[in-house]
């Protein structure tokens, strides 16, 4: 996934599924962030919901979007988890999962789940 640094963050292509049943991440499909959304693409609406959708996800600073980008690509880690990871890194704090993603990373307490 490209990720180009702007004076006021970074640029990322982004592909909208609206009409779906949940808002949610559904991952990186080649060089794009998929993104299903709830609401109808009529008069902005699926664009505003996806707004507030990213708005509530996680407030991304240029540091993790970049870094996360480097993890997701050299950990072939799902962006969503890569995000998590960068922040983690950044403040100096483990990760506690049993998402299989994180397994053998650094500073991860992996449970495995039964």
């Amino acid at each position: 996934m490209d990720i180009e640094k702007t004076d006021n963050g970074v640029l990322f292509k982004v592909k909208v599924q609206p009409l779906a049943r949940d808002d949610e991440i559904v991952g990186i499909q080649g060089d794009t962030l998929k993104i299903k959304i709830n609401a109808p693409p009529l008069k902005g609406k699926a664009n505003k919901a996806l707004i507030d959708f990213l708005a509530k996800v996680v407030t991304l600073d240029e540091e993790i979007a970049l870094l996360a980008a480097d993890l997701s690509i050299s950990h072939l880690l799902p962006l969503a988890d890569a995000v998590v990871y960068a922040t983690a890194m950044r403040e100096k704090a483990q990760v506690v999962t049993s998402d299989s993603h994180f397994k053998d990373l650094d500073d991860v307490v992996f449970l495995p789940s039964h």
